[in-house]
């Protein structure tokens, strides 16, 4: 069966068309797109001019300084070439480097093995690595490599590896000018493993945490480090009063409050949580209170801390992070040393 096409239908398609051809006449035509539309590191940048101009300093982009080096923070306003040529010369720095590795005590470590990597100048951009040890006195260097910015790692089996001890050096001088002094190497700090000790933990397989569910009417329930179990007995009573789940965020808000004691001993917050192995053996406070009143200023329900632990007759350490920032719940991580020394380093784990 065939279908007729009316010749209403067909005038109202033929002006409909015309009405978009003459809207699409009225828009102004689009600017050409700017051949370099992301800068060095990555963020946007304003459209090239056409033609070539004096480079002048724009945020986000790269021009020349007064002296007529290449600042990496200003773009071009140049074919292609003359981008490339500005990015050889940012990349274009011998990346000299002195460095000492030494231990938690100042001493020298000698043997670290020590991860140098940097890359060369666009366009032909690619990596390089070159590794050293460092020596008897702990010194180490690198010599005759050329870039921006050159990244370095230190490493030694049997010492821990502090935060911030991978590091980046920036020799351009639009980056910070890192320069590179043999007579004041650069200080690595490595820690090194005592035996530890065999911790009761929270782990449960490879669920590090232990989390769980509260009454909402402040009711306490008591947490058993050795049992990883919550119930009317163990170590730490914990209780929390939540309103009725909050919509508005905390404007409003409504009473919350989450307590913690340890009536035969207490808590110390953690200072320094780098290496968290030696708790204090005195001052503990039995009781952390969190009360937060629908009308205090910084309404929160969300308390993300980390504490030392002391508990039992005789007496027993421990350290523990405590996260409540899931509605449902609390989410507990902790290490407790059940010989009762204050000493919460792990056992080292080899993987055979």
């Amino acid at each position: 069966m065939k279908t007729k096409i009316r010749p209403l239908y067909v005038i109202g398609f033929l002006l409909a068309g015309g009405v978009l051809v003459w809207l699409a006449l009225l828009v102004p035509s689009q600017q050409k797109p700017d051949p370099f539309p992301v800068t060095v590191d990555g963020s946007s940048a304003p459209a090239a001019e056409p033609e070539w101009s004096e480079p002048q300093p724009v945020d986000g982009g790269l021009s020349r300084s007064s002296e007529g080096s290449p600042r990496i923070n200003d773009r071009p306003e140049a074919p292609v070439e003359d981008y490339f040529r500005y990015l050889r010369e940012a990349y274009s720095h011998p990346l000299d480097f002195y460095g000492k590795v030494v231990d938690q005590d100042g001493n020298p470590v000698a043997g670290a093995e020590v991860n140098f990597t940097w890359a060369s100048p666009p366009p032909n951009e690619r990596g390089h690595n070159a590794v050293k040890q460092s020596d008897t006195d702990g010194l180490f260097n690198l010599t005759g490599a050329v870039g921006r910015i050159l990244s370095v790692r230190v490493a030694k089996e049997g010492y821990y590896f502090p935060n911030g001890q991978q590091m980046g050096f920036r020799y351009a001088p639009e980056d910070g000018n890192f320069k590179a002094d043999p007579n004041n190497p650069v200080i690595f700090r490595l820690r090194e493993r005592g035996p530890g000790a065999e911790l009761v933990t929270s782990q449960y397989g490879v669920k590090r945490n232990f989390d769980f569910g509260l009454p909402k009417d402040g009711s306490p329930m008591w947490i058993d480090f050795f049992e990883r179990k919550i119930g009317p007995a163990g170590q730490m009573q914990v209780s929390k009063l939540t309103p009725e789940r909050i919509r508005g965020g905390p404007r409003d808000a409504k009473e919350w409050r989450f307590t913690l004691s340890i009536p035969d001993g207490g808590f110390v917050e953690v200072v320094d949580d780098q290496f968290p192995f030696y708790p204090p053996e005195t001052g503990y406070q039995p009781v952390l209170d969190f009360h937060y009143p629908t009308d205090r200023e910084g309404w929160t329900d969300t308390i993300k801390r980390q504490y030392y632990i002391a508990f039992g007759n005789p007496r027993r350490y421990g350290r523990i992070k405590i996260d409540t920032g899931m509605y449902w719940g609390i989410r507990l991580e902790y290490v407790v040393n059940p010989d009762g020394r204050p000493y919460l380093e792990p056992m080292e784990v080899v993987i055979e």
